[in-house]
């Protein structure tokens, strides 16, 4: 079991490096859906924010963020701990990007 935990942890930090990180520019008011296709346990994964947990995206594969302001550009990672497993190790699934665009406005 753990060369097999090795293994997955091995391969997620290559894609990681390797640029598997995904870049999404949305306009300020815009939804974004921000989703993982994996065949692990849901249980397991969660969500960070700029390397900070969110307990209100635990078990989650998709993380819809609705009416997007600026200050929801980041870092967003999902992660992939074995419910099963008695060690707390993360396993990165997907890195994602968000640019948040501000709208401009025009003076009257």
């Amino acid at each position: 079991m753990e060369l097999w935990t090795t293994l997955i942890y091995g391969f997620a930090i290559l894609q990681l490096i390797s640029g598997q990180v995904d870049y999404k520019w949305i306009l300020a008011g815009d939804s974004v859906s921000l989703f993982v296709d994996t065949d692990v346990d849901i249980d397991g994964l969660l969500w960070e924010k700029n390397d900070v947990a969110n307990d209100e995206w635990v078990r989650q594969s998709t993380l819809n963020l609705t009416n997007v302001t600026v200050s929801d550009s980041g870092s967003y990672d999902c992660y992939y701990s074995n419910p099963a497993s008695s060690e707390a190790d993360l396993i990165p699934i997907k890195a994602f990007e968000l640019f948040i665009i501000g709208k401009k406005t025009t003076q009257s």
